[in-house]
């Protein structure tokens, strides 16, 4: 009954949109009322890009007005329900939520987001998967993959860092031969270390740290917060910077279609990829708190430029950049080396 009650919302905009203000047939609906939506963020609201980035955003939008009184009122929930991360792709194309957070590991084009050390920063990552995927998506997504989506926001996670449960793991001759925990497109980096990837989910990582199912995984600096069961289970750190897990903030499609014109136009203003910058910065800054507090109570173990070389070394050897772009190609009919190079203009151009 919940999941039924959540679909018909996207069905409920678009019949109410489409009638506010109409005069006569044919007449672009004005915003002259409050447009109520629901969004659902697969994480923990305890997470960095909650504080950081979502409800900042959420009360930008909310603080948008009309010429005529329209206003937006947004009701989000986290967790797993009414959907979770592996999911989130076809729940939000299909309005089970009007706006939802997307996993990168539901789309393609996503898992450029996975390719180690690509971006230099939060804020890289930021403004290239918002253009990418917002500004010039009919150009990449050959596919359609997001065609029931409109890509509002990029809003990264802060960068991986190495947590171990028992082994300190500070080169990559260290980490071989470990469980390493796996999210997604990790798998192909964490094997280029001679480590054996291991899907758990983020919500079953206490238990796997406690017995030992993995032995470490990469984590940002909240996991010292223990709501993911990561910093309470992890005796030693290592910073490594590897890669920003690109989540994006998406909504239905349809339900996007379907707001008035002058109620799309204020939205898009808080859709740019200088708002996904500006709120990615934000966050950025939000990890030197919980950066000091894993310092204060483990201590975190930073590579010297040779052992950094190292680790770099190990994914170049094992071509994970070509192996991508092969794979995007062919068998998956996708731009890849198009994209790819896109991807470094981009990061280049990075305000």
């Amino acid at each position: 009954m919940k999941k039924l009650l959540f679909i018909s919302l996207a069905v409920i905009l678009a019949l109410s949109v489409s009638l506010i203000g109409c005069e006569g047939e044919g007449e672009e609906p004005v915003w002259d009322g409050p447009i109520a939506l629901q969004m659902h963020c697969t994480i923990s609201d305890r997470a960095s890009v909650v504080e950081f980035v979502y409800q900042p955003w959420v009360e930008a939008v909310q603080a948008l007005n009309g010429t005529l009184g329209g206003t937006f009122n947004i009701t989000v929930t986290y967790g797993d329900a009414p959907f979770d991360a592996t999911t989130s792709l076809s729940a939000i194309s299909s309005g089970v939520v009007d706006i939802g957070q997307l996993s990168p590991d539901t789309f393609h084009l996503g898992s450029l987001g996975y390719l180690p050390w690509l971006f230099p920063s939060i804020e890289s990552t930021a403004y290239t998967m918002h253009k990418l995927l917002r500004d010039e998506v009919e150009t990449w997504d050959e596919n359609g993959e997001l065609d029931g989506v409109k890509i509002l926001l990029a809003s990264p996670l802060w960068p991986a860092e190495y947590w171990g449960h028992s082994v300190n793991v500070t080169t990559v001759d260290t980490i071989a031969g470990l469980k390493i925990r796996a999210e997604g497109a990790e798998s192909a980096t964490i094997q280029a270390f001679n480590a054996t990837p291991t899907y758990i989910a983020t919500s079953d990582l206490s238990g796997a740290l406690q017995s030992h199912i993995i032995e470490g995984l990469f984590f940002t600096y909240s996991g010292i917060g223990g709501f993911s069961g990561v910093g309470p289970n992890c005796a030693y750190v290592t910073e490594l910077d590897m890669f920003f897990r690109p989540y994006m903030l998406a909504m239905n499609k349809a339900s996007y279609d379907a707001l008035p014109a002058e109620a799309r136009t204020a939205l898009d203003s808080v859709c740019t990829a200088a708002k996904s910058v500006e709120l990615a910065t934000a966050h950025l800054a939000g990890m030197a708190g919980d950066r000091a507090d894993t310092l204060a109570a483990k201590g975190i173990y930073v590579p010297t430029a040779g052992e950094l070389a190292d680790w770099k070394a190990a994914t170049v050897s094992a071509n994970l950049t070509g192996e991508w772009i092969a794979y995007m190609t062919d068998p998956l009919g996708f731009d890849g080396q198009g994209i790819y190079d896109r991807a470094l203009a981009l990061i280049a151009a990075t305000p």
